[in-house]
């Protein structure tokens, strides 16, 4: 039997995904992040991931902000604005 996580929990799993969101809508206010919209699905060491519903796409957040995913490593986003067309379609 599984049990529903506690709202400290939930705070701690979404934590680096809204701290992101508001960094990044502080900076495109015109194209807003609403941090609700993603599901928590685990943490790789120090990276939390998050799934769009709708596309089904990852964002991965490290200590130093969104990373991407290749060959087996992870590496800092270069082009944040892109990331966010592809993520959340």
């Amino acid at each position: 039997m599984t049990t529903e996580p506690t709202r400290e929990e939930l705070d701690a799993m979404f934590k680096p995904l809204m701290i992101w969101t508001e960094a990044y809508n502080r900076r495109h206010p015109s194209n807003p992040v609403d941090f609700r919209d993603f599901m928590f699905m685990g943490t790789d060491g120090d990276v939390s991931m998050y799934k769009h519903p709708m596309t089904r796409r990852y964002i991965h957040i490290g200590t130093d902000g969104p990373l991407s995913w290749a060959n087996g490593t992870y590496a800092p986003v270069a082009d944040v604005s892109a990331l966010v067309a592809k993520v959340c379609g």
